[in-house]
């Protein structure tokens, strides 16, 4: 198994265990720290960057040209925006998702973390999977853009919770800083991006602001 399974399924481990919490049951209906997300949508959306990729790994495998984890996040220009589109959807997917409760989304969560360390496994590197807006990537792909959701968002939701947020692996930052990066490049091109890291007093775009 290569570095990106491996750290996508430690990584999904640390979820699983916050999503596990007593403190996620006592305040799911509470206001997150995310603009209106409750903690369990919050929850619910975490949980999903583990049910997803089984979820696609039972589909059909597509048939698009893939693209890159950059790619997959380039067009969510809106993405901080509460009312765009994009921020409209993934309210209601974590809305939806979280409606069976806290006990549900954990044990869901919890079986498909654990089925995953064996599927994983036996997945070639050419698998493909269809994600978002019927756009292919390969699978190891895809699981850099779980590893940016889960970064980001065990974070909020131990903020969430207050309790301290664990600690993560640092492969799994790394891969989820490179793929942001990638994404401002590709969005806002090379200058931009050497100007936000050096010169701020240039940065006109904010070209790191990614999601």
């Amino acid at each position: 198994m290569n570095d990106t399974r491996t750290t996508y399924l430690q990584t999904a481990a640390i979820a699983v265990n916050l999503l596990s919490r007593r403190e996620l049951g006592d305040r799911w209906t509470q206001p997150s720290v995310l603009t209106e997300l409750e903690v369990g949508e919050l929850a619910a959306h975490l949980a999903r960057a583990v049910l997803q990729v089984e979820w696609f790994l039972d589909m059909p495998e597509p048939d698009p040209p893939v693209i890159t984890a950059a790619e997959y996040f380039r067009p969510m220009v809106d993405s901080g925006d509460s009312s765009a589109q994009v921020n409209v959807g993934i309210r209601e997917r974590a809305r939806t998702t979280a409606a069976g409760g806290w006990a549900r989304l954990y044990l869901d969560a919890s079986k498909v973390q654990e089925r995953l360390g064996e599927r994983l496994q036996e997945t070639p590197p050419e698998r493909r999977v269809l994600a978002f807006a019927g756009r292919a990537l390969l699978v190891d792909e895809y699981l850099k853009t779980r590893l940016v959701e889960m970064t980001i968002h065990i974070d909020d939701l131990a903020r969430s919770l207050d309790v301290p947020a664990p600690a993560l692996p640092e492969h799994a930052t790394a891969v989820a800083i490179a793929v942001l990066v990638d994404t401002a490049r590709a969005r806002h091109g090379d200058q931009a991006v050497l100007h936000a890291l050096a010169r701020r007093e240039r940065d006109e775009t904010n070209a790191l602001r990614v999601l």
